[in-house]
């Protein structure tokens, strides 16, 4: 399984500081407000403590987790400038190829 999340907050602190958490819990972005990780963010207890503590200052914040097969995640179709190499972010190839 892999696990995509996407958050709506408009606070830029408060962006910053959960991007910076998730990346340095091991998550890939994808877009802005889109990462992907291998590791459900809900069952890593420090984690999810840290996203909600951050999260309590803007109530109006939202974040999503939404598990998706790495099957399907392979599958994905996207446009623009930069190619992801989605087997390496899925976990099924440990190195990028170019």
């Amino acid at each position: 399984m892999i696990y995509l999340l996407f958050y709506d907050i408009s606070s830029n602190r408060l962006r910053n500081k959960i991007a910076k958490l998730l990346i340095s819990n091991g998550f890939e972005r994808l877009q802005l407000s889109v990462f992907t990780g291998l590791a459900n963010p809900i069952m890593n207890k420090y984690l999810w403590q840290m996203i909600l503590k951050i999260l309590e200052a803007e109530p109006d914040s939202k974040l999503f987790v939404l598990p998706v097969m790495k099957s399907h995640f392979c599958t994905m179709q996207g446009i623009g400038v930069e190619e992801l190499d989605l087997e390496y972010l899925a976990g099924v190839r440990s190195s990028l190829t170019f």
